[in-house]
């Protein structure tokens, strides 16, 4: 081969390996910081239970059709927020 092809074959592979090196480590560092997000919002969500009670309390009956103290609940906020919507 020629200095001049395998310079060209060189610079090619050192490209394609500086390249991956970007992605690996891109792909690194997202992962990490999609880690940290998780363990924050798993923090934020005990936190909230701890302060609110349990999730249950929150979710419709199994029938999905909500009782009138709810649904009346439901409006009154609806109402104090029009002015946003």
């Amino acid at each position: 081969m020629n200095k001049t092809l395998m310079k060209g074959c060189g610079i090619g592979c050192g490209v394609v390996a500086l390249l991956m090196l970007v992605l690996v480590g891109g792909g690194a560092w997202f992962a990490r910081e999609m880690g940290r997000e998780y363990k924050a919002v798993q923090e934020s969500e005990k936190a909230l239970v701890e302060a609110e009670g349990d999730l249950a309390a929150w979710a419709p009956p199994a029938g999905l059709v909500p009782t009138a103290d709810r649904l009346a609940l439901f409006l009154t906020i609806r109402e104090a927020n029009a002015e946003w919507r």
